[in-house]
């Protein structure tokens, strides 16, 4: 079962190998039209939900793809960008505790917040302003975060943190807002390109979700990281890092 931002790539790649994908989607950023292709396939189901609320289905993986990532778009709401993050979470761990499945969270390079350390290693615990305009995101990706290792910890269940970097790829909104696709529309536009000198780290590591599966919630066959490639050094795995 999947939701969220990588869903219609991820479930593209499940349904073509063969297994059956159940995907949630609200639809708040994403568009029906990027699984047109889908619809028709025996493998896939799509359900419109939003995570804050409960569901009970049957599954052995769950993908907790779900939440905003670009500013824009979870500054609309940030009300239910906390939600998403916080009660979807815990939404997703009561199924995956019930029947048993193994889950992953997609986090966020965000969980850093603005970093005091470059490049971050997953033994700094980052540098977050717990009341900012952007908090409820970091925050909320944060807590989801805490809330999976306490599942496994407490109840044991199997879980699985990737803490991605600055996604893009096909079937983007125009309107992301971010470098990427700023860039696309400024060039398709015949316009100026904004750029922004960052510091004291002016690297940006950038993640194309075309070709970026998970391959049984086990290990990563793409790098997350544009720096570090053939290596997946976000994947937590049960107090083992990856």
């Amino acid at each position: 079962m999947v939701q969220g931002f990588w869903a219609r790539i991820f479930a593209s790649g499940c349904s073509a190998d063969g297994h059956e994908v159940i995907c949630l989607d609200n639809f708040f950023t994403g568009r029906r039209e990027n699984i047109a292709h889908l619809m028709n396939d025996a493998n896939f189901e799509l359900l419109r939900h939003d995570v804050i609320e409960p569901i009970l289905l049957e599954v052995d993986q769950i993908y907790n793809l779900a939440c905003p990532a670009s500013p824009i778009h979870y500054q609309y709401n940030p009300v239910k960008t906390v939600k998403t993050s916080v009660m979807g979470t815990i939404n997703m761990l009561g199924l995956a505790k019930r029947v048993h499945a193994r889950i992953l969270q997609a986090s966020t390079s965000e969980v850093y917040g603005n970093p005091q350390v470059h490049p971050q290693t997953e033994d700094y615990w980052g540098y977050v302003n717990p009341i900012g305009v952007r908090s409820c995101y970091d925050e909320g990706k944060r807590l989801a975060e805490t809330l999976m290792m306490d599942y496994h910890r407490q109840n044991q269940v199997d879980t699985r943190i990737a803490r991605i970097f600055n996604t893009y790829g096909p079937r983007m909104l125009e309107n992301d807002g971010r470098v990427v696709s700023n860039f696309i529309v400024q060039t398709l536009r015949g316009r100026n390109y904004d750029l922004w000198q960052r510091q004291p780290d002016p690297i940006v590591l950038l993640c194309f979700r075309f070709d970026r599966r998970f391959d049984s919630l086990n290990e990563c066959r793409w790098s997350l990281r544009s720096d570090q490639p053939g290596q997946c050094p976000r994947i937590h795995d049960q107090g083992t890092s990856r």
